[in-house]
């Protein structure tokens, strides 16, 4: 081989050399990467999750689930001779809770598509709303011919056997409160992606989450007040305490009562002895309103706002 045939080789045999060097640092590269993200999917696996939601928003949600089964029974058996709403109750919850499984996980990809349509204004961020309407949307597919075609679904006998029948599952246990609320802090998790409405925080250890937990604004309290017995997240205690009709409030119009929110309109109107009460001059036209403990006749005979009309 001659010397100019060979310096013209050299060349090409470089730029291999090189490009093989380059393909091991990727190699390498990508063997160092890969154990690190399976060491971290590995990680997150473990993590321990905050499970705590928004104990009123739940169970509204779960209160909804008896009436809008009910509905679907009543009406899939409508006019039907065979069948009897609790012969189908069985299959139509199990249809029901897949479809509102399944309606739930597709919220965030429909959200997200009208969010590009410019339509955003017409959902709505309240879970309860949401599953409301996917529960009347279950409903309506199951009605039969006859609840279709009938004045069935306007009578006022379709919300009786409606409201027996949520009556009658209810005292033979069909569907217990604790299923219910299981079901419906699923669908919360899919729908609340802002997480208004629980808490989806993690931490590498259980004393972490336990100091979490002991702190979490979803965390279950239980109304103080005597007689309450609501039960409300850590979130809401403010907006319960302003509203509690048991709470003990000094009286209103400043007298020295105190007494229990819900009792606060009629002592003022009744008993107080702060209330306004017309003058004893008002049926002679003397248009003045006074405290009722201050209304004493022989106080007000003889005063001169009354001109000296008592003497």
């Amino acid at each position: 081989m001659s010397e100019a045939s060979f310096n013209m080789d050299r060349p090409i045999d470089e730029e291999k050399i090189k490009i093989a060097a380059l393909k091991d640092v990727k190699l390498e590269e990508v063997e160092e990467i890969k154990p690190a993200e399976i060491e971290e999917v590995k990680e997150d696996s473990h993590l321990f999750c905050c499970d705590l939601f928004d104990a009123e928003m739940v169970q509204k949600v779960a209160d909804e689930f008896l009436p809008g089964l009910a509905s679907a029974c009543i009406d899939n058996t409508t006019g039907g001779l065979l069948n009897s709403p609790a012969s189908v109750a069985v299959n139509i919850r199990r249809e029901m809770v897949d479809y509102l499984v399944q309606r739930s996980e597709m919220f965030v990809a429909e959200s997200v598509v009208l969010e590009g349509d410019a339509v955003t204004e017409v959902l709505s961020d309240n879970p309860h709303d949401i599953i409301s309407d996917f529960i009347d949307d279950f409903a309506q597919s199951k009605r039969n011919f006859f609840s279709r075609v009938s004045a069935w679904l306007l009578s006022e006998r379709r919300e009786e056997r409606i409201d027996d029948f949520v009556q009658e599952m209810e005292v033979n246990g069909f569907w217990l409160m604790g299923r219910r609320i299981a079901v419906a802090q699923t669908l919360i998790s899919n729908i609340d992606f802002k997480n208004t409405y629980h808490c989806n925080m993690k931490f590498k250890s259980e004393e972490e989450l336990s100091e979490h937990i002991a702190t979490c604004s979803f965390r279950e309290l239980n109304c103080e007040n005597e007689g309450c017995n609501a039960r409300f997240s850590a979130a809401q205690l403010k907006q319960h305490d302003s509203t509690c009709p048991f709470k003990i409030l000094q009286c209103e119009q400043k007298c020295p009562e105190t007494l229990m929110r819900r009792e606060m309109d009629r002592h003022c109107i009744t008993v107080c002895p702060m209330k306004l009460v017309n003058c004893p001059f008002y049926p002679v036209e003397f248009v003045f309103q006074v405290q009722k403990e201050t209304c004493d006749w022989k106080t007000w005979q003889g005063t001169k706002f009354h001109g000296g009309r008592g003497k």
